[in-house]
């Protein structure tokens, strides 16, 4: 495609590759290819699953083409949701027209369990599934390091679990104290809207009453049976309210009708952010700080240093630099250099090891260079690690593969570092239930190497001093 826009004539070639950023292109020469039967093959297609303008653009695609084999290739084809079958189906089933895939929407949001067998049944009749172990490689080695902090107490669940109920204690009395105040403002800002709009009077009053349901359904504990109407509100909110406001006005409207409406709900999710996600990262860079990278000597091959959170990553380096050792880094600011930066940890000599978060380098690099992997915390999600570990785990690898995977050590004491696990093993058990095949390589049972000892029946939902919905996601992430 870059030779056509080069202007060199189109002779007859047999393949056309583009890349994603091209598909909306392509129908200036989509005539060339009158009368020919076209097939498209689409790679790292769950980068497809967003429902936006990209993935509109490549079904368009293949409606002018009118193609009738239309192959789709993904490492990772489903994350964690039976709704991510929904652009596959649209783009090969011509049957999937908007009014079936309402449909879908509606049973498969919350499938029951007649639905979740014939998941699996409809994901194989639309799939193949190449295994790895048609490609020879060894199978990974994986390791644990046993990291020890002087504070480690600070990062058990027992700690953070009184950490939670201090701030929710505190936010709570915040919030009803200040109750008022937030009443004045939204009401003034409200008004100020409304005084500048020219929406009829009826619209404002239909708003209103749906903005005081959703305060009379929280109370009432019956929300979650209400999602149309909680949209419908946040909605009008965004597109009339917030766009009405300027500057500081925007954030103190967001945050005085969410104390409104759902006061709880705001303070969980300061709890998760601030208090869970927030010791969750603290804890892994001063784990990053203490860790002993010699390590990384102890291969004849390159090593690779993956966490999720750029400040665990400058963590790394700032350690790795006192080591003596030359990082590659591949994070943040980075990335718009990660060509040449690669392509410097691949040739020279003297780089090593590459510091990336998962989003950075799991998808898209070829890493063979490298044959040990460690992993200073482990992402939410089945695929990310997967799709990590499979940048040097993969064709044309001849070593040995060794991820390695920090735990600290707290002794009885279950810490926010070892509950990694149980949110991949939730994310894997999800996968296998969707489509039916088992995901190798990624083995959380008792006795095997990324087994922590942590008993399947010790759950932490009913340690946290609140009730939690029937959502997957706050299950996760309270874990």
């Amino acid at each position: 495609l870059e030779d056509y826009y080069n202007k060199k004539p189109y002779t007859g070639q047999k393949y056309v590759i583009f890349n994603y950023e091209a598909i909306n292109k392509l129908n200036l020469f989509i005539g060339k290819f009158k009368y020919r039967k076209i097939t498209v093959i689409v790679d790292e297609v769950h980068n497809f699953t967003a429902d936006n303008k990209r993935k509109n653009e490549l079904i368009e695609l293949a409606n002018i083409t009118n193609s009738k084999d239309i192959i789709l290739l993904s490492g990772t084809p489903i994350k964690s949701s039976t709704l991510e079958l929904i652009p596959y189906l649209e783009l090969i089933d011509p049957k999937f027209t908007p009014v079936v895939k309402n449909r879908f929407q509606k049973i498969y949001g919350s499938p029951n369990n007649i639905l979740k067998r014939c998941t699996p049944i409809r994901y194989g009749m639309m799939s193949t599934r190449i295994e790895k172990s048609e490609l020879n490689l060894e199978p990974v080695e994986y390791k644990t390091i046993t990291v020890n902090l002087p504070d480690g107490n600070l990062y058990t669940l027992k700690h953070i679990k009184e950490e939670m109920i201090k701030y929710i204690d505190i936010r709570s009395k915040e919030i009803e104290e200040n109750t008022w105040k937030y009443k004045n403002v939204y009401n003034q800002l409200l008004e100020k809207v409304k005084f500048s709009s020219r929406l009829p009077d009826m619209t404002w009053i239909e708003y209103q009453n749906d903005f005081e349901l959703v305060c009379e359904y929280y109370i009432k504990r019956q929300l979650m049976f209400h999602g149309d109407l909680i949209k419908r509100v946040n909605d009008f909110e965004k597109a009339i309210i917030l766009s009405g406001l300027q500057g500081d006005e925007k954030k103190q409207f967001k945050e005085a009708a969410v104390c409104l409406k759902y006061p709880m709900l705001k303070i969980r999710g300061e709890v998760l952010g601030i208090i869970v996600l927030g010791n969750r990262i603290k804890c892994h860079k001063e784990m990053a700080k203490v860790l002993d990278y010699s390590r990384l000597d102890s291969t004849a091959a390159k090593g690779i240093v993956m966490t999720s959170y750029i400040e665990i990553a400058d963590a790394v380096v700032e350690k790795l630099k006192k080591q003596k050792y030359n990082p590659a880094t591949i994070y943040g600011d980075n990335t718009k250099q990660s060509s040449k930066t690669i392509s410097d940890f691949i040739e020279k000599e003297d780089i090593n090891p590459l510091v990336g978060t998962y989003k950075s380098v799991s998808t898209g690099l070829h890493l063979v260079v490298a044959n040990m992997m460690i992993l200073l915390d482990l992402p939410f999600r089945t695929y990310m690690l997967d799709q990590a570990i499979a940048r040097v785990h993969r064709m044309g690898q001849d070593k040995q593969v060794i991820v390695l995977y920090t735990v600290l050590d707290t002794g009885e004491e279950y810490n926010i570092n070892s509950r990694n696990i149980d949110i991949l093993k939730w994310s894997k058990e999800a996968i296998e239930e969707i489509t039916g095949h088992m995901v190798k390589g990624l083995d959380f049972e008792k006795g095997r190497a990324l087994d922590l000892g942590i008993d399947d029946d010790a759950g932490l939902e009913s340690e946290y001093p609140f009730d939690i919905t029937d959502s997957r996601s706050y299950k996760v992430w309270l874990w």
